[in-house]
């Protein structure tokens, strides 16, 4: 069985929500192809149940 490790490194990122929204400014805004998709399905019928 090949040894399975865990390896958890420290990542430098934004530590606050204003960091964070500073850091969201700079990338690209969402285009068309980041939206959920349209789902065409109807809700089931509600039936009796005895």
């Amino acid at each position: 069985m090949p040894d399975q490790s865990l390896f958890i490194e420290p990542v430098i990122g934004p530590r606050d929500i204003v960091e964070l929204l500073a850091k969201w400014r700079q990338d690209e805004p969402l285009g068309p192809e980041d939206q959920f998709p349209h789902i065409a399905d109807a809700p089931l019928k509600s039936e009796d149940v005895p």
